[in-house]
Protein backbone atom coordinates (compact mmCIF):
# COMPACT_ATOMS: atom_id res chain seq x y z
CA UNK A 1 0.00 0.00 0.00
CA UNK A 2 1.37 3.48 -0.78
CA UNK A 3 1.97 6.32 1.57
CA UNK A 4 -1.16 8.61 0.30
CA UNK A 5 -3.64 5.34 0.56
CA UNK A 6 -2.33 4.16 3.79
CA UNK A 7 -2.86 7.96 5.69
CA UNK A 8 -5.58 8.09 3.93
CA UNK A 9 -7.08 4.50 5.15
CA UNK A 10 -6.19 6.24 9.01
CA UNK A 11 -8.73 7.94 10.82
CA UNK A 12 -7.91 11.34 12.23
CA UNK A 13 -8.49 14.92 11.40
CA UNK A 14 -6.79 16.07 8.65
CA UNK A 15 -6.04 19.96 7.73
CA UNK A 16 -7.29 19.77 4.28
CA UNK A 17 -10.86 19.39 5.71
CA UNK A 18 -10.52 20.87 9.01
CA UNK A 19 -9.35 24.32 6.90
CA UNK A 20 -13.06 24.41 6.16
CA UNK A 21 -14.47 25.12 9.06
CA UNK A 22 -12.91 28.37 8.59
CA UNK A 23 -16.10 29.00 5.80
CA UNK A 24 -18.75 26.99 8.28
CA UNK A 25 -19.23 24.38 9.94
CA UNK A 26 -21.56 22.94 7.43
CA UNK A 27 -19.36 23.48 5.03
CA UNK A 28 -16.73 21.10 6.37
CA UNK A 29 -19.88 18.60 6.77
CA UNK A 30 -20.20 18.79 3.14
CA UNK A 31 -16.80 18.39 1.83
CA UNK A 32 -16.75 15.13 3.87
CA UNK A 33 -19.81 14.37 2.21
CA UNK A 34 -19.03 15.10 -1.32
CA UNK A 35 -16.09 13.46 -3.65
CA UNK A 36 -12.76 15.10 -3.06
CA UNK A 37 -12.46 17.63 -6.12
CA UNK A 38 -9.16 17.29 -7.87
CA UNK A 39 -7.93 20.26 -9.67
CA UNK A 40 -5.21 21.25 -11.95
CA UNK A 41 -3.15 23.33 -9.29
CA UNK A 42 -3.27 20.15 -6.89
CA UNK A 43 -2.69 17.74 -9.35
CA UNK A 44 0.68 20.30 -10.76
CA UNK A 45 1.45 20.39 -7.07
CA UNK A 46 1.88 16.42 -7.04
CA UNK A 47 3.40 16.21 -9.72
CA UNK A 48 6.44 18.36 -8.95
CA UNK A 49 6.48 17.60 -5.51
CA UNK A 50 7.38 13.30 -7.11
CA UNK A 51 9.25 15.11 -9.31
CA UNK A 52 11.48 16.86 -6.31
CA UNK A 53 11.16 14.01 -3.79
CA UNK A 54 10.47 10.69 -5.13
CA UNK A 55 11.52 11.19 -8.92
CA UNK A 56 12.00 7.38 -9.11
CA UNK A 57 8.45 6.92 -8.84
CA UNK A 58 7.33 9.41 -11.76
CA UNK A 59 6.78 5.92 -14.41
CA UNK A 60 4.80 4.12 -12.17
CA UNK A 61 2.69 6.92 -11.39
CA UNK A 62 1.74 9.39 -14.78
CA UNK A 63 2.17 8.66 -18.72
CA UNK A 64 2.53 11.24 -20.87
CA UNK A 65 1.38 11.70 -23.89
CA UNK A 66 3.74 13.69 -26.37
CA UNK A 67 1.43 14.14 -29.44
CA UNK A 68 0.26 17.56 -30.68
CA UNK A 69 -3.26 16.51 -30.29
CA UNK A 70 -5.35 17.53 -27.89
CA UNK A 71 -7.46 16.42 -24.79
CA UNK A 72 -10.55 16.75 -26.69
CA UNK A 73 -9.47 14.62 -29.68
CA UNK A 74 -9.93 10.79 -30.65
CA UNK A 75 -6.75 9.79 -31.15
CA UNK A 76 -5.79 11.30 -27.39
CA UNK A 77 -8.81 9.80 -25.43
CA UNK A 78 -8.00 6.38 -27.37
CA UNK A 79 -4.21 6.84 -25.83
CA UNK A 80 -5.69 7.60 -22.52
CA UNK A 81 -8.00 4.59 -22.51
CA UNK A 82 -4.86 2.30 -23.03
CA UNK A 83 -3.40 4.05 -19.63
CA UNK A 84 -2.73 1.72 -16.62
CA UNK A 85 -5.64 2.27 -14.20
CA UNK A 86 -5.11 4.52 -11.02
CA UNK A 87 -2.29 6.74 -13.32
CA UNK A 88 -2.04 10.60 -14.01
CA UNK A 89 -2.04 11.56 -17.54
CA UNK A 90 -0.15 14.91 -18.35
CA UNK A 91 0.92 16.05 -21.71
CA UNK A 92 4.49 16.27 -22.82
CA UNK A 93 4.87 20.29 -22.69
CA UNK A 94 3.10 20.11 -19.31
CA UNK A 95 5.69 17.45 -17.49
CA UNK A 96 8.48 19.54 -19.04
CA UNK A 97 7.35 22.57 -17.62
CA UNK A 98 6.70 20.72 -13.96
CA UNK A 99 10.34 19.34 -14.98
CA UNK A 100 11.53 22.79 -14.81
CA UNK A 101 9.78 23.56 -11.63
CA UNK A 102 11.35 20.42 -9.89
CA UNK A 103 14.89 20.81 -11.33
CA UNK A 104 14.82 24.59 -9.83
CA UNK A 105 14.07 23.16 -6.36
CA UNK A 106 16.58 20.64 -5.98
CA UNK A 107 19.17 23.32 -7.33
CA UNK A 108 18.33 25.15 -4.20
CA UNK A 109 21.65 24.98 -2.21
CA UNK A 110 19.47 24.72 1.62
CA UNK A 111 17.10 22.79 0.30
CA UNK A 112 19.52 20.02 -1.66
CA UNK A 113 21.53 20.28 1.96
CA UNK A 114 18.53 19.54 4.30
CA UNK A 115 15.67 17.58 2.29
CA UNK A 116 18.08 14.33 1.73
CA UNK A 117 18.18 13.76 6.00
CA UNK A 118 14.30 14.15 6.58
CA UNK A 119 12.17 11.53 5.97
CA UNK A 120 9.52 12.23 2.94
CA UNK A 121 6.24 11.95 3.82
CA UNK A 122 6.28 10.89 7.22
CA UNK A 123 2.86 9.71 8.32
CA UNK A 124 1.59 11.91 11.36
CA UNK A 125 -1.29 10.39 13.62
CA UNK A 126 -1.85 11.73 17.18
CA UNK A 127 -5.21 12.23 19.93
CA UNK A 128 -5.14 16.56 20.41
CA UNK A 129 -5.30 16.98 23.83
CA UNK A 130 -7.58 19.71 24.45
CA UNK A 131 -10.03 17.93 22.25
CA UNK A 132 -9.44 14.54 22.58
CA UNK A 133 -10.16 14.36 18.69
CA UNK A 134 -8.07 11.81 17.21
CA UNK A 135 -5.67 13.89 14.06
CA UNK A 136 -3.45 12.67 11.34
CA UNK A 137 -0.53 14.98 8.35
CA UNK A 138 1.36 14.37 5.75
CA UNK A 139 3.81 16.74 5.58
CA UNK A 140 5.94 16.93 2.55
CA UNK A 141 9.57 16.55 4.38
CA UNK A 142 9.87 15.86 8.46
CA UNK A 143 10.33 15.35 11.25
CA UNK A 144 13.20 17.22 13.18
CA UNK A 145 12.58 20.15 10.53
CA UNK A 146 9.12 20.45 8.57
CA UNK A 147 9.26 21.30 5.42
CA UNK A 148 6.18 22.11 3.01
CA UNK A 149 6.82 22.41 -0.94
CA UNK A 150 4.51 25.28 -2.68
CA UNK A 151 3.94 26.03 -6.30
CA UNK A 152 2.84 29.58 -6.53
CA UNK A 153 2.07 32.13 -9.21
CA UNK A 154 4.58 34.13 -7.61
CA UNK A 155 7.10 34.29 -4.85
CA UNK A 156 7.25 38.29 -4.72
CA UNK A 157 7.33 38.73 -0.32
CA UNK A 158 4.16 39.80 0.08
CA UNK A 159 2.74 37.06 -2.53
CA UNK A 160 4.04 34.60 -0.14
CA UNK A 161 2.75 36.28 2.50
CA UNK A 162 -0.92 36.78 1.04
CA UNK A 163 -1.24 33.07 -0.14
CA UNK A 164 -0.29 31.74 3.55
CA UNK A 165 -3.19 33.51 4.92
CA UNK A 166 -5.84 33.05 1.38
CA UNK A 167 -4.85 29.49 1.85
CA UNK A 168 -3.87 28.44 5.65
CA UNK A 169 -0.73 27.38 4.98
CA UNK A 170 0.21 28.49 8.63
CA UNK A 171 -2.74 26.54 10.22
CA UNK A 172 -1.46 23.99 7.93
CA UNK A 173 2.33 23.49 9.41
CA UNK A 174 0.45 24.19 12.75
CA UNK A 175 -1.19 21.01 12.24
CA UNK A 176 2.01 19.28 11.39
CA UNK A 177 3.96 20.78 14.36
CA UNK A 178 1.19 19.67 16.56
CA UNK A 179 1.53 16.19 15.55
CA UNK A 180 5.41 16.08 15.52
CA UNK A 181 5.34 17.48 18.98
CA UNK A 182 3.15 14.88 20.12
CA UNK A 183 4.84 11.92 18.66
CA UNK A 184 7.79 13.12 19.25
CA UNK A 185 7.77 15.80 22.34
CA UNK A 186 9.91 18.49 20.56
CA UNK A 187 8.41 21.24 18.22
CA UNK A 188 10.22 21.48 14.83
CA UNK A 189 11.15 24.33 13.01
CA UNK A 190 8.55 25.08 10.04
CA UNK A 191 9.43 26.19 6.33
CA UNK A 192 7.81 26.67 3.31
CA UNK A 193 9.58 25.59 0.07
CA UNK A 194 7.96 27.97 -2.54
CA UNK A 195 8.70 27.63 -6.41
CA UNK A 196 7.21 30.37 -8.91
CA UNK A 197 5.07 28.74 -12.02
CA UNK A 198 6.66 30.84 -15.01
CA UNK A 199 10.25 32.43 -13.89
CA UNK A 200 10.93 28.97 -11.80
CA UNK A 201 12.11 31.35 -8.92
CA UNK A 202 12.36 29.50 -5.41
CA UNK A 203 12.15 31.05 -2.46
CA UNK A 204 12.84 29.17 1.21
CA UNK A 205 10.65 30.86 4.29
CA UNK A 206 11.73 29.79 7.82
CA UNK A 207 8.30 30.44 9.55
CA UNK A 208 8.87 32.48 12.28
CA UNK A 209 7.78 32.15 16.14
CA UNK A 210 5.00 35.16 15.40
CA UNK A 211 3.82 33.41 12.27
CA UNK A 212 3.38 29.98 13.72
CA UNK A 213 1.41 31.55 17.03
CA UNK A 214 -1.11 32.82 14.28
CA UNK A 215 -1.09 29.39 12.89
CA UNK A 216 -1.68 27.79 15.78
CA UNK A 217 -4.38 29.93 17.19
CA UNK A 218 -6.10 29.39 13.65
CA UNK A 219 -5.88 25.94 14.21
CA UNK A 220 -7.31 25.43 17.60
CA UNK A 221 -10.12 27.86 16.87
CA UNK A 222 -11.22 24.95 14.20
CA UNK A 223 -10.40 22.59 16.16
CA UNK A 224 -12.22 23.89 18.98
CA UNK A 225 -15.71 24.55 17.18
CA UNK A 226 -15.20 21.26 14.76
CA UNK A 227 -15.77 19.67 18.90
CA UNK A 228 -18.44 21.19 20.09
CA UNK A 229 -20.05 20.66 16.62
CA UNK A 230 -19.79 16.88 16.72
CA UNK A 231 -20.52 17.06 20.80
CA UNK A 232 -24.21 18.83 19.82
CA UNK A 233 -24.69 17.48 16.05
CA UNK A 234 -24.80 21.01 14.96
CA UNK A 235 -23.69 22.27 11.67
CA UNK A 236 -23.88 25.95 11.45
CA UNK A 237 -23.72 27.76 7.93
CA UNK A 238 -21.46 31.00 7.67
CA UNK A 239 -24.69 33.05 8.63
CA UNK A 240 -26.67 30.73 10.33
CA UNK A 241 -30.19 32.27 10.79
CA UNK A 242 -30.24 35.43 12.08
CA UNK A 243 -29.99 38.85 10.24
CA UNK A 244 -26.98 41.00 10.21
CA UNK A 245 -26.05 44.49 9.24
CA UNK A 246 -24.53 44.95 5.90
CA UNK A 247 -21.35 47.10 5.90
CA UNK A 248 -19.43 48.59 2.53
CA UNK A 249 -15.92 48.72 2.13
CA UNK A 250 -14.55 51.66 3.14
CA UNK A 251 -13.97 53.66 -0.12
CA UNK A 252 -17.97 53.59 -0.33
CA UNK A 253 -18.34 56.32 2.46
CA UNK A 254 -15.99 59.09 1.03
CA UNK A 255 -17.15 61.75 -0.82
CA UNK A 256 -16.45 63.75 -3.52
CA UNK A 257 -13.77 66.05 -1.93
CA UNK A 258 -11.57 62.73 -1.39
CA UNK A 259 -11.25 62.07 -4.80
CA UNK A 260 -12.81 59.09 -6.01
CA UNK A 261 -14.82 58.56 -8.79
CA UNK A 262 -17.49 55.54 -8.43
CA UNK A 263 -18.28 54.07 -11.61
CA UNK A 264 -21.53 52.35 -11.68
CA UNK A 265 -22.40 49.09 -13.35
CA UNK A 266 -25.08 49.48 -16.22
CA UNK A 267 -27.34 46.57 -14.40
CA UNK A 268 -27.89 48.73 -11.43
CA UNK A 269 -30.36 51.18 -10.69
Amino acid sequence: MSTQRHYNALSGVRWSALKHMDHSPAEYRRRLEIPHRDTDALRMGRLVDCLVFTPDAFDARYSVWDGPESRATKVYKAWAAEQPDGVELWKANEVAAARRLAAAVRAHPWVADMAPALEHEPVLQWTDEATGLQCKGLPDLGTGVLMDLKTMRSTRPGAVGRAVMQYGYHGQLAHYEAGVEAMTGHAPPCYLICVEKGTNDVGVFHVGEEEMAVGRDLRRRLLDQLAQCLESDTWPTRYGDGVHDLRLPRWAYLDEEDGLDLVIGEDAE
